[in-house]
């Protein structure tokens, strides 16, 4: 199972001061919107975007070792497929960043 999160973008606004504690600016929290579909069956990971991106994508070992990167236009190719073929039996990251978000999940084989 994969599940793809990602953090509350936080924004603080400059100038817009809190009266009761001048030092301290105000922070808004914005809802991020995840435009990809993960699955992983079989010796396949695919991944489906909603939304055209380019993006990195990083598969990495619990150790830190890269298995797999690349960059895909999405716009051109919404669906990704990875070959997990010749990962051994053990716990991965996914990591995909496009412009300034990145969305890191977890996975076991």
């Amino acid at each position: 199972m994969l599940i793809i999160s990602a953090q509350d973008v936080v924004k603080v606004k400059i100038g817009d001061i809190d009266p009761d504690r001048p030092r301290v600016a105000k922070s808004v929290t914005q809802t991020v919107h995840i435009p990809v579909t993960v699955s992983v069956e079989d010796d396949e990971l695919t991944l489906f975007f909603d939304d055209a991106v380019g993006s990195a994508i990083t598969i990495t070992d619990i150790d830190g070792n890269v298995m797999s990167y690349s960059i895909v236009d999405t716009s051109l190719q919404p669906e990704v497929i990875i070959s997990l073929e010749t990962f051994i039996a053990g716990e991965y990251i996914l990591q995909i960043e496009y412009g300034d978000t990145t969305l890191t999940g977890g996975f076991s084989l």
